[in-house]
């Protein structure tokens, strides 16, 4: 009867895995799970990560599909990465999505604007051929020495073996220094600038991907470690949320221990010859002077270290009063600025509403086109690493723009200035490649048309070393 009654089991668990719907696994990540939990374990409560990591440990099972691997990635994009454990768990997933193909660029079919799709690699072997016809030309004048023309086609080269149907975040990267060593004396315009301002819009696109941790992840059987240090600014960001509470602490200890010292030494002082003299069964005195002395020099430590605690907790006091009065003047402040773009409505006169003043939004961009225009949807609200160039002050359909001296972005823009600056940019002075500062004397005017930003003017600069 057991026999039969363990067939019929196997046989309706057999059904269910058959008749019920293939899962359709597409990766087996239980193991990653044990790993990612460990990490999950070490991080404070109080970092957002937490929340969206504990979500995520659902997904890390034994049967993946192609789905929830894409809800894996949603989610390791939308992570701040801001807890000191942060390399450890960004390792683990991103070498999931790694190995997925989830975190990588298309250069093969890479869709464009208006659903069209662009082959880089097509249009990049087409481009060396150019090159390779150029360096035949050089070669046949007999020149020995390296031009322009086959720098660029050695660079050209290297990108070419980066580029395919999954770049990775740290090919990636390889192809974002390529591109900026990419030289365009002897050879600029035609297939180079298209596919130079090309390559920056995907580069700019992808600039999640160009984040990747440097940390090399080991995994034990208690916990995974990090081999690299944890950014330190970041830990004492966090150490300082907690540097008010910690001096109350310290106080009170000090006060709990100089109570006790108190205690022991008004006993001494009020009968010593009593204690000193009081002896145990093993015939020796329970105290001595020595250990009076000892705690007078205990208590007089103590209170030297209350002291200083005292000055600290003051100062930090006295920082927290003005914060506070700074907050207080909020509301009013905020009023003025309610005051200043709306004028008040007085019906019984029969005065219309004064319209609300023009209120300008900013915007960040990076490189422009070849023919001076900027593509509205790689707009960004803020300053983006690597990308941001000029920011834009927007009011409707115009706009006005100015250099944005970014230094994650400086040394590229002046190495390039045929691509990045002559196209909405006149300079007053001589183009200074040793210039540390851009400044912007006159801004330029853009009009939106479409979803492109038309230059109608290009803004007046001036190179400052």
């Amino acid at each position: 009867m057991k026999q039969y009654l363990l067939s019929i089991i196997f046989l309706f668990s057999l059904a269910c895995n058959i008749g019920f719907g293939q899962q359709n696994c597409a990766t087996d990540l239980s193991v990653q799970k044990g790993d990612l939990e460990k990490v999950i374990g070490q991080i404070d409560e109080k970092f957002d990560d937490k929340g969206k990591l504990q979500d995520l440990l659902s997904l890390f099972k034994s049967c993946v599909n192609k789905q929830e691997l894409d809800n894996i990635k949603n989610t390791y994009l939308n992570l701040k990465f801001k807890a000191p454990q942060q390399e450890a768990y960004r390792g683990i997933i991103k070498k999931v999505l790694d190995d997925n193909k989830l975190l990588c660029v298309d250069f093969v079919k890479n869709a464009q604007e208006g659903g069209s799709n662009k082959n880089y690699v097509v249009e990049l072997n087409a481009l060396l051929q150019e090159y390779e016809n150029l360096k035949r030309k050089n070669t046949e004048a007999n020149s020995h020495e390296e031009t322009p023309t086959e720098k660029n086609y050695n660079i050209l080269s290297k990108l070419r073996q980066l580029l395919g149907d999954c770049t990775i975040g740290e090919d990636l990267k390889k192809v974002q220094k390529l591109n900026n060593q990419i030289i365009t004396e002897g050879f600029n315009g035609g297939k180079t600038s298209d596919f130079k301002a090309n390559l920056r819009e995907v580069l700019n696109s992808n600039s999640e991907l160009l984040k990747v941790p440097t940390a090399v992840i080991t995994t034990t059987k208690d916990s995974p470690k990090i081999l690299e240090t944890p950014n330190l600014e970041e830990i004492e960001a966090q150490e300082s949320d907690f540097n008010f509470g910690i001096y109350l602490f310290y106080i009170l200890f000090a006060v709990s221990i100089l109570a006790n010292a108190y205690f022991l030494y008004e006993r001494f002082m009020r009968e010593p010859e009593e204690v000193i003299n009081t002896k145990p069964e093993n015939g020796s005195t329970a105290f001595d002077k020595q250990t009076i002395n000892g705690l007078e020099q205990t208590n007089n430590s103590l209170s030297k270290k209350i002291k200083k605690l005292e000055k600290k907790l003051e100062k930090k006091l006295e920082v927290a009063n003005d914060e506070i009065k700074g907050l207080k003047t909020l509301p009013k402040q905020s009023k003025k600025v309610i005051e200043t773009y709306i004028a008040p409505v007085n019906p019984s006169k029969g005065k219309m509403p004064v319209p609300i003043r023009n209120i300008y939004t900013k915007q960040y961009f990076a490189s422009p086109t070849s023919n001076g225009e900027f593509l509205a949807k790689n707009g960004q609200s803020e300053v983006k690493s690597g990308a941001s160039i000029y920011v834009f002050s927007i009011n409707g359909s115009e706009a006005t723009f100015k250099f944005h001296n970014d230094p994650s972005t400086f040394q590229a823009t002046i190495n390039d200035p045929g691509n990045r600056i002559k196209p909405v940019c006149d300079a007053k002075n001589a183009y200074n490649p040793a210039a540390k500062e851009i400044i912007t004397e006159t801004a330029g005017k853009a009009t939106l048309v479409g979803d492109k930003w038309e230059v109608k003017v290009n803004a007046k600069i001036r190179y400052k070393a």
